[in-house]
This record gives structure tokens, sequence and C-alpha cells, in this order.
């Protein structure tokens, strides 16, 4: 037996007619579309610990390649492609919820390095696993393999903005 035939991007969406000017339009805000969906079902499980996805980020990015002396609010920004107002804002909030510390970097006016506090990491190994758990499930349309291919599209995509 064939499985089914993916529907369109209208279909989903419910367009009576085509607003897509060729492929690469529909492709764009099929990515738009996905993503905020993910966010917004992400946001919605993260509820119950009062933490956004994107607050988890960036724990995560601070957890996973901070080390010792944390990281710059410019490196969080470059890893998560966050404006540095925004960066700041996460840094504000999860610094006044005690899950993280902003401390000058050393030899620098002006740049703030930033740490996970023992309570981020106690939040992390809770929410981490259920989190990944979620994930799965938010992916099932997508076999492993249909997963590396996302990636792999995603990468050239992100590529080709490079050049």
């Amino acid at each position: 037996m064939n499985p089914p035939k993916p529907r369109s991007l209208g279909r989903i969406l419910d367009l009576q007619r085509s607003v897509f000017t060729g492929p690469r339009e529909e492709a764009c805000l099929g990515l738009v579309l996905t993503g905020g969906a993910l966010l917004k079902r992400a946001d919605r499980f993260l509820y119950p610990w009062g933490i956004t996805a994107s607050q988890v980020n960036v724990l995560m990015v601070v957890l996973m390649e901070g080390g010792k002396e944390g990281l710059s609010q410019m490196a969080v920004g470059r890893r998560l492609v966050l404006s540095r107002a925004n960066v700041s804002i996460h840094v504000k909030r999860l610094a006044g919820r005690g899950l993280l510390r902003k401390a000058p970097a050393p030899g620098s006016a002006r740049e703030h390095r930033i740490t996970l506090t023992a309570e981020a990491r106690r939040l992390l190994s809770e929410v981490e696993p259920k989190y990944n758990a979620e994930v799965t499930v938010a992916m099932k349309g997508l076999s492993a393999a249909d997963s590396r291919a996302l990636c792999a599209l995603l990468a050239k995509l992100w590529g080709a903005w490079a050049e």
C-alpha cells in the first residue's frame, strides 16, 4: 500500500485559490508557518514550568557551549539568530528568575558573560527529557530519513545565504 500523498500547503491553509507565485514562495511560507506552529506548541508544553521555548533555547546554548566561563550575550544571539534586544530581554527575565548569572567579561567594559545557576541546571534536567519526547511527538510525521533530508535541505538554504 502506498503512503497517502502529502497535501499542499494551500489545502492545509484552506485557501480558496493559490496565493503563491511559485514553489519557492510556498516553501518559504511553509517554513515560517511551521516554525511558528512548532514554537507555539513548545510554549504550550513548557507553560507548566513557567518558561518559554526561546528561554529554554537560551539556557540550552549556555549549557552546551558555555562551559565554566559562560557565553557572551552576543554569542548566544549569534547561535540562536536573535537580536541583541531579544537576547537582553531573555537574559534579564531568566536572571530575574534565578536561572542565569550575568557578569562583566574580564577585560571588557561592554561585554557580559552569562552562566547557568544550579536552579537552571535542575530545571533543565527535569524539562529536557520531557521536552525531547514532545519534540518526537511533534515530528512524528517525518521518518528519521525524512528528518535527515529536511536538515540537509535547511543546511543547503543556510549555505546559500552565506555565499
